[in-house]
């Protein structure tokens, strides 16, 4: 068959980084129709050179556009640039041998501003992160000077009447990037509100600079000021004051053009700064350019405030933007005193880790209870797990937060915000240090495992009861239970209440509040020190723990919670009690039953989302491993459904089982000649209706990746039906199989075992279509395990999206 597409293509094959190239093709095939020569049809991959010599793809690729401009770090690395209508050829004309060059001047070329999910940023909201990145050309390991500036002045690009804001120094990484992050407070935006005639309208951008005659700046950002108030103006300026490197100050010019101050702000205890007032930069930016003797070069971005309406950005042509939650947030006063309520949030935050050596080896951790099943479990680097012997595991201690509220509904609202928008700033200073697991059940929230974890929308409620143990020892706890009746029983007298009402929550009995570690611990929550030791409150009562002293220890313990959460002392059971004993328990001052309200995370090493139905034989880690590179084959080759890898993770389960390596890096077990020759090997095949060992030549590979294109190649070489089968969605594991096994071009892919009236073919496709549709059950309870564990929206719309792939594969 004649071939079809593009024949030659042209270009710089030595381009110098930052500098855009451009590749063009400058022929076509002669069987290709000249309807089909169209070069916005083209497709330009770039792939990477590797030790051994093979390329592999960047997942780089552009439709039409043969322009590319390689980074900084590109020059330490060589590239093959290829131009295709259908499918990649891998070597000759079509492509070309690319050496970036590294540039001869320093250069940035450009400055972004990203929120901080990495994604580019164009409204922020203050109290919230805006994170300036600039890419460079040769600048690596030098420092950078990024500064924000709010834009007063008329017309584009930077303006040094312009208002400085904030700077911040960053150095550029190895691969030529460089970022700075600055937090929008409200003392920063009132700073750079002073003496605008319209403060509710500001516009921001950063400039960065490596220093010799040029800035760069960002693109403007708008900024949302919710709670913005206009500032009062001072009567009179106040006194000079001598300029330091943290606090520019000095005499305004004139008192009436002093910027106005909001009261309260950092700025009021101040005089206002000429610098300020001229747009020049600060005594911290004008030391560092005298420090640095010329200035190399410069990049700015931009941005807008828009407080009072939501702001919907207008989206620049060919570039997307993305949308934040602009919901005014609003501010809470402080609670003085016994508030009207309060919210324990025991999070999954971790307090103090587990710490290993470069080996793995434990040095330390903080609590330890009941062994988990689990060698270690780790998430972002954070030790959630660590096996110690066949009974015991170590944990670390997590955060628990306090909110605090001055009326009904306000500690609610204050977490929700906090929650909204992933902060802590509407929590109380303190916060506990707690064991969360269990002496016995670590796998699950069952009778005797930890807590079980909530919802905002459905929050347990906090009690005070008297209790015995199984010693028959008094005591008298905080307990979270479900906000029920039962529960929380009306009785007439309020000193009945301790003792009265269920102790329930959901299936199980409920949970105390304890001074215990995790090994002593049912499903409770400790209250520890920072370093996993006893509570300061209670570290001397805990030395006696007989019958007559085990409550005071309780007591110790309470009459602490209470001086960092005194609206316990209003909830249900405590308004009525109080004891003069060794540890006084005084009196409540609260007439009316307060509610204080508990919201639990879920560990995230206990499996509470099903994902134990993935049989633990290995799979899993297969599927991460060859499951992934098969899927993004699928997925970067071909227009079908990604999850027709699945069919070629079903073979291959067949040839090698779930190993991870394969003999002669040939994962499917092809025959003939690889990249590095070919080896006998002993196998059985059935010849004659015999099954039989036989010593067969096998391809040898340089590695699984070469095996793995190795097999690519001769499924479009011998079975074509097959390979069509990956990349038709109208087609079937069936058609997968029948594929292999019944139409290729010079006879079986491989012959199997006769048994069970199966002939040795009918037996190799039975044995892939079942592996099939285990992989594929498998697949469903690993996303569905992903989504139920996913706190992150973006992520789960990504899983929803995967898992209805699943069910359209035949």
């Amino acid at each position: 068959m004649s071939k079809k597409g593009v024949s030659k293509i042209s270009g710089n094959p030595a381009p110098k980084v930052g500098e855009q190239t451009t590749y063009i093709v400058t022929d076509w095939y002669p069987a290709t129709p000249a309807g089909e020569r169209n070069p916005a049809d083209v497709t330009w991959e770039l792939f990477k050179k590797r030790s051994n010599g093979s390329f592999t793809t960047t997942n780089i690729k552009k439709k039409g556009d043969g322009s590319f401009t390689f980074g900084e770090v590109a020059s330490k690395n060589s590239y093959r640039l290829e131009a295709y209508l259908h499918e990649p050829e891998g070597s000759g004309p079509t492509t070309i041998d690319i050496t970036p060059q590294p540039a001869g001047i320093p250069k940035i070329n450009k400055v972004e501003l990203r929120y901080v999910d990495d994604s580019p940023g164009t409204v922020f909201s203050y109290t919230e992160k805006m994170v300036a990145l600039a890419h460079c050309v040769n600048l690596t390991g030098e420092k950078l000077l990024f500064t924000l500036w709010e834009d007063d002045a008329a017309g584009e690009g930077h303006n040094s009447k312009n208002k400085f804001v904030d700077s911040r120094q960053a150095v550029v990484g190895r691969t030529g990037t460089a970022t700075a992050e600055f937090i929008l407070t409200k003392a920063l935006m009132q700073k750079a509100a002073q003496g605008e005639r319209d403060p509710k309208e500001l516009e921001f951008y950063v400039t960065v600079e490596y220093y010799k005659d040029k800035k760069h700046a960002s693109d403007n950002v708008e900024l949302k000021t919710p709670d913005y108030k206009p500032p009062v103006p001072q009567q009179k300026p106040s006194a000079p004051i001598k300029n330091s490197a943290s606090a520019p100050a000095a005499t305004p010019k004139a008192p009436t053009k002093a910027p106005p101050k909001a009261p309260g702000s950092p700025a009021a205890s101040k005089p206002a700064s000429q610098k300020e007032e001229s747009g020049i930069l600060d005594a911290i930016t004008e030391s560092l350019r005298n420090k640095w003797n010329e200035l190399w070069d410069w990049a700015e971005s931009k941005g807008t405030v828009k407080p009072d309406k939501k702001a919907t950005p207008a989206k620049p042509e060919g570039k997307t933007t993305s949308v934040v939650d602009q919901t005014p947030k609003e501010v809470f006063s402080k609670v003085t005193g016994p508030g009207k309520e309060a919210v324990l949030y025991i999070s999954s935050e971790i307090a103090t880790e587990i710490k290993v050596d470069k080996a793995g080896k434990l040095i330390s951790y903080p609590d330890y209870g009941g062994y988990n099943g689990m060698e270690e479990y780790k998430e972002d680097n954070k030790i959630f797990s660590k096996k110690i012997s066949s009974s015991k595991s170590a944990f670390p201690l997590y955060k628990m937060y306090i909110y605090r509220g001055n009326k009904i509904g306000e500690a609610v609202k204050k977490l929700k915000q906090d929650l909204k928008f992933k902060t802590h700033e509407n929590a109380e200073a303190t916060v506990l240090t707690v064991a969360r697991h269990a002496q016995t059940n670590n796998k699950n929230y069952g009778s005797s495992g930890p807590i079980p974890p909530n919802t905002i929308d459905s929050l347990y409620r906090i009690r005070y009861m008297q209790a015995r143990n199984h010693a028959n020892k008094e005591s008298f706890r905080y307990r979270f239970v479900d906000n029920n009746a039962a529960n929380l029983k009306v009785v007439k007298d309020l000193k009945d209440e301790v003792s009265s009402g269920a102790m329930t929550l959901g299936s199980r009995s409920s949970i105390s509040i304890d001074p215990w570690k995790s090994k002593d611990l049912i499903g409770c929550v400790g209250v520890r020190s920072s370093d996993g030791e006893n509570h300061s409150s209670y570290a001397t009562e805990i030395k006696d723990l007989s019958a007559a002293n085990y409550k005071f220890v309780y007591h110790a313990l309470n009459n602490y919670l209470e001086s960092v959460v005194p609206e316990l002392t209003g909830v249900y059971g405590r308004r009525g009690y109080s004891s003069n004993g060794k540890i006084a328990v005084s009196a409540s001052a609260y007439e009316e039953e307060i509610k204080v309200f508990a919201l639990i995370d879920p560990l995230p090493e206990i499996d509470d989302c099903n994902c134990d139905k993935v049989k633990k034989d290995g799979r899993k880690e297969y599927y991460d491993s060859f499951g992934t590179k098969v899927i993004s084959h699928v997925s970067s080759h071909t227009s079908a459904n990604k999850f027709k890898g699945l069919y070629m993770i079903a073979q291959r389960r067949q040839e090698n089982g779930f190993s991870l390596k394969t003999p002669l890096n040939n994962p499917m077990n092809i025959k003939g000649s690889g990249d590095a020759g070919k080896k006998s090997m002993a196998t059985h095949e059935t010849y004659n209706g015999k099954y039989e060992a036989r010593v067969e030549s096998f391809a040898n590979f340089t590695s699984e990746e070469a095996g793995f294109d190795g097999y690519i190649e001769l499924l479009k070489k011998n079975f074509p039906d097959a390979h069509h089968a990956l990349t038709d969605n109208s087609k079937s594991i069936d058609d997968f199989v029948a594929g292999l096994e019944d139409t290729g071009l010079k006879g079986a892919y491989a012959t199997g075992e006769p048994k069970n009236g199966l002939t040795g073919t009918q037996q190799y496709k039975k044995a892939v279509k079942d592996n099939f549709n285990s992989t594929l059950n498998d697949y469903k309870n690993m996303l569905a395990c992903k989504l139920c564990k996913s706190k992150d929206e973006k992520e789960k719309a990504e899983i929803k999206k995967d898992i209805e792939l699943l069910k359209q594969l035949k």
